[in-house]
């Protein structure tokens, strides 16, 4: 798929409009409508490399998924796999893992993940 179309998908599976994308891409220095969105999903510009990051941030996918470099998804059930294998390995010490420390987790790793994954190819 082209860069367009991934935009497109990921805003979609998002739920939010493209101007919502615009607003959550812009800020002080770079102000963003629904047309500049627009244009990216047909084709017809393509975002700056700053810009695509800010795109990565506001859909929660990463730059290889919109570029198209790799088709990387992750499972719907994600969450309940990363959870089980917690419970499994005994990472809580036999405790119930609630539900407000395991959001707190998933935020730890998002914010670092770069550290957490081995990323030697």
């Amino acid at each position: 798929m082209s860069l367009g179309e991934n935009i497109r998908n990921a805003r979609i599976k998002k739920g939010i409009t493209q101007e919502q994308l615009a607003e959550l891409i812009s800020d002080d220095e770079m102000k963003f409508g629904n047309t500049a969105i627009s244009n990216w999903e047909k084709g017809t510009s393509k975002p700056d490399a700053d810009t695509l990051c800010s795109l990565c941030g506001a859909l929660d996918v990463d730059a290889n998924y919109l570029l198209g470099w790799q088709e990387r998804k992750a499972a719907e059930n994600i969450k309940e796999k990363l959870k089980d294998a917690l419970m499994e390995n005994d990472f809580f010490d036999g405790e119930d893992l609630s539900e407000e420390s395991f959001n707190k987790l998933l935020k730890f790793i998002e914010k670092n993940k770069e550290f957490i994954i081995d990323k030697k190819e």
